[in-house]
């Protein structure tokens, strides 16, 4: 291989090397800190949310659960946005005690809260939700 080539592959190289570390540096950073949190919410009507603070309190949540004190019509552990609207992965379960929802990414940072509905109640509702799925 003549310099002149040895030259031109080694410039190439530094190229390739230079492009990935920007498109290393441009991915966006996770949390180093995984979030937990549990709450409770005793006697709760049918359809009465129950959120993790009374004031919306917004986080980068991949997993919000459910648990009741019995089996109840409808179980939904749910994540809110800002916007007011309901992530994808949120939803409800029915004629069961738990329910357990998983986004499909972190973001748009959200509010997690649970509830019930149907005949019945009040019930105590518990739930959690943590940014690690």
């Amino acid at each position: 291989m003549s310099t002149a080539a040895a030259r031109r592959r080694c410039q190439q190289m530094l190229l390739t090397l230079g492009v990935a570390v920007v498109a290393i540096a441009a991915l966006p950073t996770a949390r180093a800190d995984a979030i937990y949190r549990e709450w409770s919410c005793d006697s709760r009507g049918s359809g009465v949310p129950c959120g993790y603070y009374v004031a919306p309190q917004y986080y980068p949540w991949l997993f919000v659960g459910n648990r009741t004190d019995r089996v109840a019509g409808e179980v939904c552990a749910k994540a809110k946005t800002a916007a007011d609207n309901i992530r994808s992965g949120s939803g409800c379960d029915y004629n069961v005690n738990s329910r357990a929802s998983y986004m499909a990414s972190a973001y748009p940072e959200s509010f997690a809260y649970v509830y019930w509905a149907g005949p019945g109640g009040p019930l105590g509702v518990f739930g959690d939700a943590n940014t690690t799925g």
